[in-house]
């Protein structure tokens, strides 16, 4: 089972709000009075944007993956901003795939199977994706390694 790393319940996500809303707005006011009245609504972008990062957050809270091994079927259970998502291989047929990005650091792990393929793994560090894929390698057959360029943009566009 993997889930996201929580710094912040929400309740503290509320009282940092309210703390950035009030910090923000004493000192737009304070810039007001003195003339500098535009900056009253950079302030007010700063605090709708801070309110969306945490409400992204939150959202985002419960989100998890399970990955269920038996001895015929993987079970693949994933819940991402109160979306359920449920998939399910025969574990003779499932292989894995595995992508390694160039240009940037990083792996991406698919269970594939009949024409239907997973990403999993999205939760995990680097270094839990490949104690994943080394214990997904014991447990399957088939495991497809392949490099990913990272395509720059042409110049001038």
């Amino acid at each position: 089972m993997a889930r996201p790393n929580h710094a912040l319940s929400m309740l503290q996500s509320r009282v940092l709000m309210l703390a950035v809303a009030g910090i923000t707005g004493v000192i737009a006011l304070a810039f007001a009075a003195v003339g500098a009245w535009l900056v009253i609504p950079f302030a007010g972008l700063e605090i709708v944007a801070l309110w969306l990062a945490l409400r992204h957050l939150q959202r985002h809270a419960d989100d998890e993956e399970r990955l269920d091994i038996d001895d015929t079927q993987i079970s693949i259970r994933r819940h991402t901003a109160g979306r359920v998502e449920h998939y399910q291989f025969q574990r003779y047929w499932a292989q894995l795939r595995i992508e390694h990005l160039d240009g940037r650091s990083g792996t991406r792990l698919f269970l594939r199977s009949h024409g239907r393929e997973v990403e999993i793994g999205r939760l995990l560090t680097e270094e839990q994706k490949e104690n994943l894929a080394d214990d997904l390698k014991t447990r399957l057959g088939a495991v497809e390694q392949q490099r990913i360029r990272q395509i720059a943009p042409e110049e001038g566009n």
